[in-house]
């Protein structure tokens, strides 16, 4: 048994023998101790001296690097040498020189080994220039050979046995969308086959079966679009190792698989037309009925097969026979060619009858005449027609018969049509009428009615509002509208004269019911124009009715006041405002004076409001009004004499409450000017009697406030209430009392001024808190009474004796120990100036209640 160290020696000679015999260079070199990747030769075999043309001894004084790689860049070799440190292995085809020869093509193989820290390099090189030649020149072919192939217009690929594509013309690529080295190496079938064919091509390319010849296959290109081929296949051998290659070969056909498609497909639509097809359609030769379609046999009442065995002819009807053969023979002698329509008259196998429209088509193919019939069934039709014929008839004889006035126009507007009623009112025969001009017609209408504005039949055409005329038959003169229906493009129009002499004489009597009302009435549409006015409207407004009908809210200059005396602007006067809010106006009081009058008339307006059928929309405003210029001019006088009285009243309490306090400073004052040192007692009271003074004159003021303020749309609870109740909270903590505010919110619009309606309240509270010196509770609560709102404050406090309330707002009238009585007369006056009230109601020792009730504005 041999030992390891003997082992080793045997492999050790084995290496060395390998090494000087084989027939590869075998060159072996170190690099340099100090990291410098410089290398030197250490060894060399017999065979790397003769490929290189060197002595051994003169080999390995040579650098290898000049020797080996003087044909490569510096920047190469460095990372050819750094890639052999890293991988430890490295292979590359390099020219070689030869001493004294040219240098020739070898392949390197180079590994790296590290022995006692010392790196080695083992190359092995194989000179395969003469392989390399007969590779350039396998290259060469195989490019003249492609270059052959692109030039074919056809598809070629080159495969191996397995289906792997090797090559492909560029006929393949432009048609396939795939490029040669985008497809090298992948199957086929995996990806350019139609998928239904897959496994059929799989078997031929791997089995080596040919197919048949002329063989289709559809392929799918880049885009996903069918190619359809028709292919051939050729196996062949490049060498006698057996290593086999497919030549595939194929012409494109995908336009005329298309154009098969597209025929086979129109094809099958047309016999889809032809059977489905909603009219009946018959072939026959020679009078003999070759086809019929599903719509035929269901109209001739029989299949097709029977059809073949029977003539049409000896289906229609005696009487429509003549006239049908008529029609055949006419079809016949005329090749190619469309004809008339022809009705006849077609009995069913089951002796049922159907009324046939027939149009025949004449086609003569390879000699022989075929007919083509179109065929309709028109029984309910024909049926129809008749029965619109009877209709007509009877028509006729209604709208001769009717007591309205027709007249029937052509496209010329010539009368085709005249019913009984105009005969009877013009007394002139039908023949007289029928064929005249329409204009004509009319024009002999009005001259019949006297002096009266002519009907022009092209404007009563063109759509605008009937027009009325009127004539004299048989002395008695009647009254009629005329309107026009138009029948259509090219079709004429139907004139109707309605009687409308009972309307127009109860206009007239309706007219004087309207003069005899007290008071003023017009009517304004939806522009503001007045289309009527009644006696006493002329007599308020001061102008006749022809010329309050040319009124118009939107050009007028007349001065128009609100009930306070200011100027009324146009969009709150009554019919504007009734437009705008669409809104009825109620006892609205307006002022207006026209440009050349100077006297200045008041009238109470009510309006009511008139809405187009159908719409949420004001037509007209009908609005009523009465001269109350008496009663305001009284009302004025009314009020000057109440405020002299209020004046005298006022002054009187005014004078009373201010001379005690007066009388008692100067008593004061004349005791402290006796005095040389100041008594402070005195000066004080002097102080508090002046005070007293100087809230007499401020409430006074208040009170006498211009009533000229500007109102406006005020939300109570928003505006007022809930404001004010929030700003009170902190003088009832203080004063140890709350207040129970039970309202919800709720959209309660008045008009008028909002810091008067506010200082009403805030005077409510606070007598209502001076009432509780003990604390309590103020409830406050609302509710809706038919147009107003009533605000209820009610208090806890110790109440008001009966006969203090009667006497409650009178001036300088007070149940407080310093009050004027100012403060609850400011109340009612505001509460009065707002068209409101207020109502106080008490019981001793249980405390009050005041309630405000205010006019709204919005509907509940």
């Amino acid at each position: 048994m041999n030992t390891p160290t003997a082992v080793s020696k045997e492999i050790h000679a084995l290496l060395a023998a390998f090494y000087e015999n084989t027939d590869d260079a075998v060159l072996i070199t170190q690099f340099a101790s100090d990291g410098s990747r410089d290398c030197f030769f250490i060894g060399a075999n017999p065979a790397a001296c003769d490929l290189l043309g060197y002595e051994m001894k003169d080999l390995l004084k040579l650098n290898p690097d000049q020797t080996l790689f003087s044909n490569i860049s510096s920047m190469l070799l460095d990372l050819i040498k750094k890639r052999l440190i890293e991988k430890k292995r490295a292979m590359l085809e390099i020219e070689l020189c030869i001493k004294d020869r040219e240098s020739v093509v070898v392949e390197m193989k180079s590994a790296m080994v590290e022995v006692n820290s010392k790196q080695y390099v083992l190359h092995i090189i194989r000179n395969i220039e003469t392989k390399k030649a007969v590779q350039d020149e396998w290259l060469a072919e195989r490019n003249r050979t492609m270059e052959l192939l692109d030039g074919i217009q056809a598809y070629i690929i080159i495969m191996d046995r397995s289906g792997r594509i090797i090559s492909m013309n560029t006929f393949t690529e432009e048609k396939t969308g795939y490029t040669a080295d985008e497809v090298k190496g992948r199957v086929i079938w995996n990806f350019l086959v139609n998928e239904e064919q897959q496994m059929s091509f799989k078997r031929t390319c791997q089995g080596g079966l040919k197919p048949e010849e002329n063989h289709e296959s559809c392929w799918i290109s880049k885009k996903g679009e069918k190619l359809f081929v028709q292919w051939s296949v050729s196996f062949m051998k490049e060498d006698e190792t057996g290593k086999g290659y497919i030549i595939g070969s194929g012409i494109d056909i995908s336009e005329r698989k298309q154009y098969e498609e597209t025929l086979l497909e129109s094809t099958q639509k047309y016999r889809s037309l032809v059977e489905d097809n909603p009219d009946g359609i018959v072939v026959f030769s020679e009078e003999n009925m070759m086809y019929l379609n599903k719509e035929a046999q269901k109209i001739l009442g029989y299949p097709s097969e029977m059809a073949r065995r029977d003539s049409l002819f000896s289906r229609v009807h005696p009487y429509d026979r003549d006239k049908a053969l008529a029609y055949y023979k006419g079809m016949v002698s005329k090749e190619d060619f469309s004809h008339n329509i022809i009705d006849v008259e077609v009995i069913r196998p089951d002796f049922s009858r159907v009324t046939v429209e027939v149009k025949g088509i004449t086609r003569k193919v390879q000699g022989e005449t075929f007919i083509h019939l179109v065929i309709r069934d028109v029984s309910l039709q024909k049926k129809a027609e008749s029965d619109l014929r009877k209709m007509n008839g009877r028509m006729e004889n209604i709208l001769s018969s009717t007591d309205e006035i027709l007249i029937g126009l052509c496209k010329e507007l010539r009368v085709t049509f005249v019913n009984h009623s105009l005969i009877k009112l013009m007394g002139q025969k039908e023949g007289h009428l029928v064929g005249i001009p329409g204009q004509a017609l009319f024009d002999q209408l009005s001259e019949t009615g006297g002096n009266q504005k002519p009907i022009d039949l092209l404007k009563l055409m063109s759509g605008s509002d009937p027009q009325e005329i009127h004539v004299l038959q048989n002395g008695v003169r009647k009254y009629f509208e005329v309107k026009v229906l138009s029948l259509g493009f090219d079709e004429g129009a139907l004139v109707t004269m309605y009687d409308i002499t009972d309307r127009k004489l109860l206009e007239q009597q309706r007219g004087k019911y309207y003069d005899a009302i007290a008071c003023g009435i017009t009517v304004q549409d939806s522009s503001g124009r007045v289309i009527f006015a009644n006696q006493n409207a002329e007599e308020i407004i001061g102008l006749p009715k022809e010329k309050i009908m040319k009124l118009s809210l939107e050009n007028h200059k007349w001065l128009l006041l609100d009930e306070n005396g200011d100027e009324l602007s146009l969009k709150e006067h009554p019919w504007r405002k009734a437009v705008r809010t669409q809104k009825e106006i109620r006892n609205f009081i307006m002022g207006f004076q026209h440009p050349q009058h100077k006297s200045l008339k008041w009238i109470l307006v009510n309006t009511r409001n008139v809405l187009m059928e159908e719409e949420d929309r004001v037509e007209k405003v009908i609005a009523t009004f009465q001269d109350i210029t008496a009663k305001v001019e009284m009302d004025k006088m009314i009020k000057e004499k109440e405020k002299l009285a209020l004046a005298g009243q006022l002054a009187a309490g005014v004078a009373h409450e201010i001379k005690n306090p007066l009388t008692s400073s100067l008593g004061f004052l004349k005791l402290m000017r006796n005095e040389e040192v100041i008594n402070h007692d005195y000066l004080n009271i002097v102080l508090d009697e002046l005070e007293s003074i100087n809230l007499v004159t401020s409430e006074f003021l208040v009170l006498a406030e211009p009533e000229a303020a500007r109102e406006e749309d005020i939300l109570l609870f928003e505006d007022v209430l809930i404001p004010l109740v929030s700003s009170f909270k902190r003088q009832l903590r203080e004063c140890g009392a709350e207040i129970d505010f039970r309202m919800t919110p709720s959209r309660q619009e008045l008009r008028g001024v909002k810091e008067k309606i506010r200082q009403l309240f805030l005077n409510i509270f606070r007598n209502s808190l001076e009432a509780m010196p003990e604390g309590g509770t103020i409830d406050v609560s609302a509710i809706r009474e038919h147009k107003h709102i009533v605000v209820r404050i009610k208090d806890e406090g110790v109440g008001i004796p009966p006969e203090r309330l009667k006497r409650l707002g009178e001036p300088f009238y007070s149940i407080k120990e310093k009050g004027t009585g100012l403060g609850l007369l400011l109340c009612k006056k505001i509460a009065h100036e707002h068209r409101g009230a207020i109502v106080i109601k008490s019981v001793q020792g249980r405390g009050t209640i005041v309630e405000v009730s205010l006019p709204v504005t919005n509907r509940k």
